[in-house]
């Protein structure tokens, strides 16, 4: 009874090893956005002026932008921003700067998001967190998800290239696979990121109306 129970433990362990490594990249990059978004809630908490004023003053802008856009411009502002990280992405995979690039990026963005929500709880409270949950939650969680599985693969090609260079090119019509590969998963993940920014940008025109942050 005990060997049984020992090997099923065995096998269950061996499994989650297994997964850790497939996915390695992935967890590694999470693990740099959840610091971002760690940093970035204390970063706000800790502004001193005259950083606090100016953080005051791009976010009131920022909010008053929001207010007045239309569907379209806050559509294409949204698909602008995840178009400059996808961009990133791609130029990053393509060579070694990955390996460095990839993680920083998601860093950033882990700050950003964490600073944007914590902003809006210190400067406007309740109401902030509910214009927060409601029209930003949705879009930030599908796209920093994403974000996340696409760099995932460019920094597994990223590390490709560097094996690439170790080995003098003797895999590099394997790599050319990978690439292909990569770049249809861009193309879909592109369509994702255009459906998203369509819904964040609905839900604006549609809600934001209702709070009122003078």
């Amino acid at each position: 009874m005990h060997v049984v129970v020992s090997d099923k433990q065995n096998t269950r362990a061996k499994d989650i090893l297994k997964v850790v490594r497939e996915h390695t990249a992935f967890l590694v990059l999470l693990l740099f956005m959840l610091i971002g978004m760690l940093c970035g809630s204390l970063s706000v908490h800790e502004l001193q002026e005259p950083y606090s004023q100016f953080t005051e003053k791009w976010f009131d802008s920022f909010l008053n932008e929001r207010t007045e856009s239309s569907f379209f411009e806050l559509f294409f502002d949204s698909f602008l921003s995840s178009s400059l990280f996808i961009a990133l992405t791609i130029i990053s995979s393509i060579g070694i700067s990955g390996i460095p690039m990839l993680p920083l990026a998601v860093f950033l963005r882990g700050f950003c998001t964490s600073a944007v929500f914590g902003l809006l709880y210190r400067d406007h409270s309740l109401q902030g967190i509910a214009f927060a949950d409601l029209l930003l939650l949705p879009s930030y969680l599908c796209f920093n998800f994403l974000l996340l599985l696409i760099s995932a693969n460019a920094l597994k090609l990223s590390f490709d290239f560097l094996q690439l260079i170790k080995k003098n090119g003797s895999e590099s019509m394997l790599l050319k696979v990978e690439l292909i590969s990569f770049f249809r998963k861009i193309l879909y993940s592109t369509a994702v990121f255009t459906l998203i920014s369509a819904a964040e940008a609905l839900f604006t025109v549609c809600f934001i109306k209702y709070f009122n942050f003078n």
